[in-house]
């Protein structure tokens, strides 16, 4: 999370209690980490891969935005790409 509150010492945003910080691990099936997830109040988050610190999406207010230009089209413009996923 040091790496979107830039700027920030991160101990104090997490014991402020505006913020409501929250954490999750977006996990498959088998139970393996994909994600992981930071949100906090006024609706805001980031989407992380497992290792890293480099978002791969940012959401505000229920609307996931890409992080990278690159992923804009996942799925969308491929109808192959769907198979196997569930919707």
């Amino acid at each position: 999370m040091r790496s979107v509150w830039q700027g920030l010492d991160l101990d104090d945003v997490l014991s402020d209690e505006e913020n409501e910080v929250e954490a999750a691990e977006v996990v498959d099936a088998a139970g393996t980490v994909r994600y992981r997830l930071y949100g906090w109040n006024y609706g805001v988050g980031y989407l992380f891969p497992p290792e890293g610190t480099t978002p791969v999406a940012s959401g505000a207010q229920h609307d996931m935005e890409h992080w990278n230009l690159a992923q804009l089209y996942f799925c969308w413009s491929d109808d192959a790409c769907w198979e196997g996923l569930e919707r």
